[in-house]
């Protein structure tokens, strides 16, 4: 990836260009805190187990105390609908999407994501939006935590994720999904720990977490939990292109059904040592001829299925030097004009340095020699910012397509100095990611009508 980088923006800031909410176990009637104002962007996800149904309603509830309802979403099977609603001295009008019954399954693991909009919530069961929105009726900002209610006849509800995740481990934890490429942000080195979190569900296929080389042929550590009925085993081993390599095994250990469950992959001298929810597994295993921890290029979570997901992960995160790095000043009438070469690499970065106390306006285009941009990354403020894709879509914005997103309230950090934010952008061809302090801000992956953004 070689070519031309132009950077336009409002305001001085400074560029420097790189050669290269955890999760929680739940239950119902406990109110869960909100360590930050309910803002525009923020998620909350629910887990819970369906017994049969012979369950009662049971309800996510987004409240500011208990005669304060910001949102009720509360699924009745027996009336196969889902009713929305707020509370505030009395319920108020309903919202009722249907809602079949037939979308539960017994004893099967379910998910329900709440999505905060503009003015709206949106709100998801396993993945599908419900077919009717709920409108902000209270300040957001009065929102100060999360219950969950109901349920019967053997019904659970079992995890729970809200904004903000914390801090753990040698890095920051983000949200991931299973599938997706988590890439490093510096070579690992011996003592950094890999943490990754899941739920798992009964009858669940294989599922493992696999640290990979330059591509998806090069496996340095697949630590792959094989539960019953298949085998009841833990299966680590590495791979090459020319196939899988010796296998050790080791005794699988336990897991409840909808709960939550931490592996660690610590990087020790010539091998690696995994965890599970703190325990470590009965086998070690070494770091074998053709592999270095210097050439894992990303993490990646895999398998899984009847509900059981990755949701968080932790790397090492790549702490700048403010004082000791040298930063490329810009502004919008004196925009940067850098040459880059990336081409021996599988992704381009850049470090965009902000003042902490008040956002600027930023565009990143980024183009090749001798061409017009093939895309551009604009942040508006803390929350709002588009990518831009030439050629793609139906090209109706300047010959191409634009996404607009939306980042978490309050999810971008001030560095230890105190006085600046600093995003990173990473570009590949499938994906574009913004980061700060380690922390997943966007991610927007490309699919073959993105065009240019692929090159």
């Amino acid at each position: 990836m070689k070519g031309l980088l132009a950077i336009t923006l409002l305001g001085a800031l400074h560029v420097l260009l790189a050669s290269d909410g955890h999760i929680f176990n739940a239950q119902k009637n406990v109110n869960y805190e909100l360590h930050k104002k309910l803002e525009v962007g923020d998620v909350i996800r629910a887990w819970g187990v369906y017994k049969d149904h012979s369950t009662s309603k049971f309800s996510v509830n987004i409240r500011g105390s208990s005669v304060l309802y910001h949102l009720h979403v509360d699924f009745r099977p027996y009336n196969n609908v889902v009713v929305l609603n707020n509370y505030n001295k009395g319920w108020k009008t309903e919202v009722r999407p249907g809602f079949s019954k037939s979308n539960f399954a017994a004893n099967t693991l379910f998910e329900v994501r709440i999505e905060v909009h503009e003015n709206e919530y949106r709100i998801f069961f396993n993945g599908n939006q419900l077919s009717k929105t709920f409108p902000h009726r209270e300040d957001l900002s009065t929102a100060n935590h999360v219950t969950l209610h109901g349920g019967s006849n053997g019904f659970k509800w079992t995890a729970l994720q809200l904004p903000r995740g914390q801090l753990s481990g040698s890095g920051i934890a983000s949200q991931t999904s299973t599938g997706q490429k988590n890439y490093l942000e510096q070579p690992l080195v011996v003592g950094d720990v890999i943490s990754a979190w899941g739920i798992y569900a009964t009858g669940s296929s294989k599922f493992n977490v696999n640290l990979m080389m330059e591509n998806d042929q090069y496996f340095m550590i697949h630590v792959d939990f094989r539960p019953p009925p298949h085998e009841n085993k833990v299966v680590l081993n590495s791979k090459k292109q020319n196939g899988w390599e010796t296998e050790l095994r080791t005794a699988l250990p336990s897991f409840e059904n909808g709960k939550v469950f931490k592996v660690d992959v610590k990087c020790l001298e010539g091998e690696f040592e995994i965890y599970h929810d703190g325990k470590v597994l009965g086998s070690r295993f070494p770091y074998r001829d053709g592999f270095a921890l210097k050439d894992v290029k990303f993490v990646w979570l895999l398998g899984g299925s009847n509900g059981m997901v990755w949701t968080d992960l932790v790397i090492p995160h790549f702490s700048l030097e403010l004082g000791n790095t040298k930063w490329t000043p810009f502004s919008k009438p004196k925009p940067a004009v850098l040459v880059t070469d990336f081409s021996e690499q599988m992704m381009e970065r850049f470090y965009v340095k902000q003042p902490c106390d008040k956002f600027v306006w930023f565009k990143l285009f980024l183009r090749r020699e001798g061409e017009k941009p093939n895309a551009h990354v604009e942040i508006f403020s803390k929350v709002k910012g588009n990518i831009y894709c030439n050629e793609a879509g139906s090209k109706s914005w300047y010959n191409g397509a634009r996404t607009d997103f939306i980042m978490a309230a309050d999810a971008m950090q001030c560095e230890s100095d105190e006085k600046s934010i600093i995003l990173l952008v990473e570009k590949t061809a499938d994906r574009i990611t913004i980061k700060n302090q380690g922390r997943v801000l966007y991610n927007q992956l490309f699919t073959d009508n993105d065009a240019n953004c692929r090159q």
